[in-house]
């Protein structure tokens, strides 16, 4: 095996490690010498291929992001014509890619609700790709529906993008107590489609 090949495979077998740790437990629970433990790894193994433990964490935050961005490129569609039908299938297959990786949906809900301060902008550079997959759609959606007057679709997208971020900050500071991890993700992604609706749809009958 050549030594690239070799390295690779070492990073991964660290990686899919990791996720294993941090896709069952709160970020708080989380601790490397259990890595390290329950998978026959050394932290000099660890340490050689990621600088530190935030770089192993930002490690599977980028995994989560590039796998659920590669889902959702090849199963969400543009139903013509019909803007409720292509807002649920938005919806409903972020959902069944949660449901089919849960490792990964515990991951992204760390990175939504349990990110450190300090490792915020890090996070938010990792899910740049995602954002941008999700303002495109949000592009051809509008494009189903008639702007009021003196709105364009690219003020509506960044409208919509803004209220995402300000839900998600706001639905973070909720106090879920006695909620699973998945129960939050459940509850998180049904009102966050109910929002974007009446954002889009109005209030009015």
């Amino acid at each position: 095996m050549k030594r690239e090949e070799q390295n690779e495979k070492s990073r991964n077998r660290i990686l899919q490690a990791a996720l294993k740790e941090y896709g069952s437990k709160n970020f708080s629970e989380t601790s490397i010498n259990t890595i390290c433990k329950e998978n026959g790894i050394s932290k000099g193994l660890i340490y050689h291929y990621f600088e530190n433990v935030d770089q192993l964490f930002l490690a599977c935050v980028d995994e989560c992001f590039t796998q659920m961005y590669e889902y959702l490129e090849e199963k969400v569609h543009i139903v013509p014509n019909d803007k409720t039908a292509t807002l649920d299938c938005f919806f409903k297959e972020r959902c069944a890619f949660f449901s089919s990786k849960p490792e990964l949906a515990h991951v992204f809900s760390i990175a939504l609700f349990q990110v450190p301060p300090h490792l915020k902008n890090e996070v938010r550079q990792r899910k740049a790709k995602l954002d941008k997959f999700n303002r495109n759609l949000i592009g051809k959606l509008l494009n189903l529906i008639e702007l009021r007057e003196g709105v364009t679709i690219e003020e509506a997208v960044e409208y919509i993008m803004s209220f995402s971020e300000f839900y998600n900050n706001s639905f973070n500071e909720l106090e879920l107590v006695g909620y699973t991890e998945k129960e939050r993700l459940d509850l998180h992604e049904a009102r966050l489609l109910k929002a974007i609706d009446l954002l889009i749809y109005g209030i009015g009958k």
